[in-house]
């Protein structure tokens, strides 16, 4: 993945009721794909944290709240705004542009573990 010059879509959602509540960052990678998506322990993220890619998810999580299906618990629409996006096979880049301006930036540990390096204005 290179870096985009178009602004995308994120969206950040806690997700209760289904084994431990967590984050899920979504985002496209592409204008109108489908959301990457990335789970989280907390929000907002800290350097050192874990962070971890799950499978990709519907568009339609940009802007839904409410209960999941087959009872998989219910999300909650913590902050969504424009996102630039930039990676190498051992570092991601996230610019989140708004509505609150921040960078986080996530090396590669092993398989499907990444850990947060920096988080910045």
């Amino acid at each position: 993945m290179q870096s985009s010059d178009q602004h995308l879509r994120y969206v950040i959602l806690h997700h209760t009721g289904f084994g431990e509540p967590h984050y899920d960052l979504m985002f496209e990678s592409a204008p109108g794909s489908t959301l990457m998506t990335w789970r989280a322990k907390d929000w907002p993220l800290a350097e050192g944290d874990e962070i971890t890619p799950i499978s990709d998810h519907r568009r339609e999580y940009l802007a839904y709240e409410g209960p999941l299906t087959n009872n998989r618990g219910q999300v909650r629409r913590i902050a969504t705004g424009t996102c630039e996006i930039s990676s190498t096979p051992s570092q991601f880049t996230l610019n989140l542009l708004s509505p609150d301006p921040q960078l986080i930036l996530l090396a590669h540990l092993h398989e499907n573990h990444w850990r947060v390096v920096e988080v910045g204005p």
